[in-house]
């Protein structure tokens, strides 16, 4: 990879361009380099990837049951009809109006029926929306916080540092002293004992500072403290909860920085 690629990789305008922060003329440049130089091309398309894969894990599908829940009529009314219009004729007054009355208190009946279900149906869905609504703000928020680390992982004044050890052990730590920001990418972990749990400490001027208890989730990307003037971080197991203190004696894995 000649410099002029590796300048234009570090300087975040490709991680930028993928947010919508670029300027016009910014723009013209990173799309001149996706066009012209394959090596900037793929590592576009492999942070859309990233992006895109992370949307659709998140992603929620409405209840299949909400399909098809129109209700086409409320009502049908039939009147059957008589050919012998002797009899129809015939009829009393009184008699007709009763009749009438009846059919009417029917309607009425079925009608208020059907109107408490639509009411009861419009109370359901209203809260499934809702729910669905909350989902989507969920959603949102975790889409901007993968950007905002995405783009620090790819800033230029970013420095990984790899942890390694015994049985699959993989930590990657991100530090971006400009930024002031730290992430710890886990890409595998051992299980422990129950009862305890992997700690993160920086040395700091000879002191052993903790950066929090490591959540064994294979693929989490989580934020750590950024911590000024640290030499190397390190990482212990403890007991359930972390410690104030490592234990030095069941340090699994360590890297200067």
């Amino acid at each position: 990879m000649n410099s002029e690629i590796q300048q234009f990789l570090e300087s975040g305008l490709l991680e930028g361009y993928l947010m919508g922060l670029t300027s016009a003329e910014e723009n013209l440049e990173v799309e001149s380099y996706i066009q012209n130089f394959p090596q900037v091309r793929r590592v576009y398309e492999s942070l859309q990837n990233d992006i895109e894969e992370f949307a659709n894990s998140q992603s929620i599908a409405p209840p299949a049951h909400l399909k098809g829940q129109i209700l086409q009529e409320i009502d049908k009314e039939t009147a059957p009809r008589t050919r012998n219009a002797a009899k129809k004729a015939g009829l009393p007054y009184a008699a007709i109006a009763g009749v009438l009355a009846l059919i009417m208190a029917a309607l009425f009946f079925f009608s208020n029926k059907k109107v408490a279900g639509l009411n009861q149906e419009l109370e359901k869905q209203k809260g499934e929306y809702a729910a669905l609504a909350a989902a989507c703000d969920d959603n949102e928020a975790k889409y901007a916080t993968l950007e905002k680390q995405l783009y620090l992982i790819h800033h230029e004044a970013t420095f990984d540092y790899d942890l390694k050890g015994k049985d699959g052990l993989n930590l990657v730590a991100y530090r971006n002293s400009v930024a002031k920001a730290s992430l710890l990418k886990i890409n595998g972990l051992p299980d422990l004992q129950k009862g305890k749990c992997y700690q993160l400490w920086a040395d700091v001027d000879g002191k052993m500072l903790s950066l929090g208890v490591v959540p064994n989730e294979a693929g989490a990307l989580v934020e750590i403290p950024f911590l000024e003037n640290s030499e190397s971080l390190n990482l212990t197991v403890e007991p359930e909860g972390g410690s104030e203190h490592p234990t030095v004696s069941d340090l699994v894995a360590n890297v200067l920085i």
